[in-house]
């Protein structure tokens, strides 16, 4: 982040939540940071908590839906400050009405709000930023709602529309800024459901508050963390996509739902547990002397007490309780729920580290060259104990021969995971020898340059086998390791952006398109298999752009080099450093999809 000390920032809606966090997170990496908001008192005392602080915190009342005022603000940043480095669109409304119930007025609201804001505010710092030839950043702060329509337990409105509009914009100007070979990044940073006003703001009623109260959900720093993240990454890499959701968000399904008399409390204890010193279960009540929760009825009894992952206790305490007085029961239920959000609200959360994983174990496949090696070589140097899975043991030898010394330990281990056997007998060397899987990374890819009408028969078989077959079973099989440990872990795909849309290529790709469309599948499927069954191992889709390796040239491209010269094109490092990142994220947050892709890319 050094290269942005004394830089100019704008930040919409950040007076609270998300856009708070945001200003507070750039303020303190030295930062000039502009504050656009309505309510002026709370960006006053944001401005007062700022003292001291590296950076500057300006304050500028603005309502973003007023094109007069958004306009105003942007030219007193250009006048006072000289113009915009970067800019986090922000500001976000919902509705709590049905679409076909709301009116034109509110539609029209979260329209300018929402997305006309986020257009002006590009333009305008677009316009900015080429006027002084710097190559400053701008962060759509999105929403998975603007990815997928999700069911959702309340009305919204127009909400995802607005947000779909956001997504497609982010891509048409990164498109129109890679053709002007303008050096400009363009990110749009997704996030599930984060802990903040906007519920209230939008006049929900008590029992959806209520709900949401008790979902997994995502805190304002951990987004501001993640803008952090993809500002500080090197000037030639672009992270276009960062979705990042709480780890088992299921789109809002988990909630406390009463169905007469008998009651199913699901309560969340991840982080409450923490600052518990005892937690004792009875059949007669449940109780913890820290907090003095105390849940008792001479009248009820607990028919079933079951804790999932009841070693750590990470994961839901279910109460099946049957009661002849339920508004009592609901009472009861409301205060215990009331003082385990109070001891989540005062937790320390960890945030973005890779110490957890010292001494643990991951496997790389394709790990001989590429991109595969550099994750291998990024995690000996964490400190992990790292088997790499590749058909050219030598290579991996003398991967093994460099990282002499390093933190952790590397495995070389000779494998063609394009054949079964090869790949299951691997992974049982792993469980055989190290005990098993903590992260799982699946690398190994192959292309083939030709027509998908002109290949043949055993191409294809090769590209589905390595690509996509040898990833489902390195998933199924991490997963049993790791749910037979009842550990933590994590598994990285590493997809492409041809797994997200068909671009127009300089060259033929057979169906290597169609086995990443497959990863991008098969890694939300098993994210959401894993969230509802309360799983708490992450998987991770990553899909880089061009990447400088291999893999064109073993696919039957000749003069590769020629082709590097004049493409954009990112270093195996940049990806590596991505999966460092995501890796490194506090337990409860999840990247779920982060699209990287060199500055100026046309893919």
């Amino acid at each position: 982040m050094d290269r942005w000390v004394g830089k100019v920032a704008v930040v919409t809606g950040a007076s609270a939540g998300i856009g708070a966090a945001i200003a507070e997170a750039l303020v303190k990496e030295g930062l000039l940071v502009v504050g656009f908001a309505r309510r002026q008192v709370k960006l006053e005392v944001l401005a007062k908590s700022f003292h001291g602080l590296k950076g500057k915190f300006y304050v500028k009342q603005c309502d973003v839906s007023n094109e007069e005022d958004l306009v105003a603000a942007f030219n007193w940043v250009k006048t006072e400050l000289g113009g915009i480095d970067v800019l986090v669109n922000n500001a976000g409304v919902i509705n709590s009405r049905k679409f076909l119930d709301d009116d034109i007025p509110s539609l029209r609201n979260m329209l300018n709000v929402n997305f006309v804001a986020t257009a002006i505010g590009t333009q305008e710092a677009v316009a900015s930023m080429r006027s002084r030839k710097v190559p400053g950043h701008i962060i759509n702060i999105n929403s998975v709602a603007g990815h997928v329509t999700p069911p959702v337990p309340m009305a919204i409105s127009a909400y995802c529309s607005t947000k779909y509009a956001v997504t497609a914009l982010t891509e048409t100007v990164r498109k129109e800024l890679a053709a002007a070979n303008a050096e400009i990044k363009i990110t749009s940073l997704s996030p599930g459901f984060v802990a903040t006003e906007i519920l209230q703001k939008a006049s929900y009623d008590a029992t959806v508050l209520e709900r949401f109260r008790h979902v997994p959900h995502l805190e304002p720093k951990d987004i501001s963390d993640a803008v952090v993240y993809v500002l500080g990454t090197p000037q030639n890499v672009q992270i276009t996509e960062l979705t990042i959701r709480p780890l088992n968000e299921t789109i809002f399904a988990r909630e406390y739902s009463p169905v007469r008399n008998r009651q199913i409390v699901m309560i969340r204890i991840k982080h409450a547990i923490r600052t518990w010193r005892t937690l004792e279960l009875k059949t007669n009540g449940a109780y913890s002397k820290d907090t003095n929760i105390t849940l008792k009825n001479t009248t009820a009894f607990y028919q079933q007490i079951k804790i999932i992952n009841d070693q750590k206790l990470t994961g839901f305490l279910v109460l099946n309780k049957t009661t002849t007085d339920s508004e009592q029961s609901q009472s009861r239920s409301n205060k215990c729920f009331t003082e385990i959000e109070k001891n989540r609200d005062q937790r320390t959360n960890p945030r973005r580290s890779m110490d957890r994983w010292i001494g643990k174990v991951a496997v790389v496949t394709g790990a001989s060259s590429g991109i595969g090696a550099a994750v291998t070589e990024a995690l000996v140097r964490k400190g992990l104990l790292v088997v790499g899975i590749a058909r050219r043991v030598e290579r991996l030898e003398k991967l093994s021969a460099s990282l002499d010394g390093a933190k952790g330990k590397f495995y070389p281990r000779k494998c063609d995971v394009g054949k079964e056997s090869d790949l299951l007998s691997a992974f049982e060397w792993v469980k055989t020898e190290l005990g098993g899987i903590d992260i799982l990374v699946n690398n190994a890819g192959v292309v083939k340059h030709c027509k998908v009408m002109d290949d043949n028969i055993d191409s294809y078989r090769n590209m589905v086998n390595v690509n996509f077959m040898a990833t489902v079973i390195g998933m199924h099989e991490a997963v049993a390791s790791m749910q037979h440990r009842k550990v933590s872990g994590h598994i990285v795909n590493v997809n492409s952006v041809l797994g997200h849309s068909i671009a127009d290529l300089p060259m033929p790709v057979s169906v290597y398109p169609s086995t990443k469309y497959a990863i991008t599948a098969l890694s939300e499927v098993t994210r959401k298999e894993l969230a509802a069954d309360n799983v708490r191992i992450k998987v991770t889709s990553v899909s880089p752009g061009f990447v400088s390796t291999e893999i064109f040239e073993t696919g039957g491209l000749s003069d590769t080099e020629k082709l590097f010269q004049r493409t954009p094109h990112l270093q195996p490092k940049d990806v590596a450093d991505a999966i460092v990142y995501v890796l490194g994220t506090p337990e409860n947050v999840q990247i779920s999809e982060l699209t990287i892709r060199p500055v100026c890319e046309m893919i």
